[in-house]
């Protein structure tokens, strides 16, 4: 009867054993499981801020180019005031210069 008991103890042990396996095994697939959602929640954001980012950008690069066009437009400016008051100061010499004749 020994050796039965003995076979019965291995075999109880060896179910223990198993099932605390098993027990491990389902702990493990969960955390995967659990990793694995977070690293698709993860991926989402991530493509979530690289739109944001590509809107930002985006709107960067219409600013810029708004700031270039009103720095040649400012130049312009300059450059036609520059021409009309060199104009004014002709035609005032123009006159000053009809006014002594």
């Amino acid at each position: 009867m020994s050796i039965l008991n003995d076979l019965f103890e291995q075999i109880i042990q060896s179910e223990e054993k198993i099932r605390t396996r098993f027990l491990n095994l389902r702990k493990v697939s969960d955390e995967i499981q659990n990793y694995q959602v977070k690293c698709e929640d993860l991926l989402d954001e991530m493509k979530s801020l690289q739109g944001l980012l590509v809107l930002k950008i985006q709107r960067l690069s219409e600013e810029e180019l708004n700031l270039k066009w009103f720095k040649i437009r400012e130049e312009v400016l300059v450059q036609k005031r520059a021409e009309l008051l060199t104009e004014r100061e002709n035609l005032i010499k123009e006159k000053v210069i009809d006014a002594n004749f």
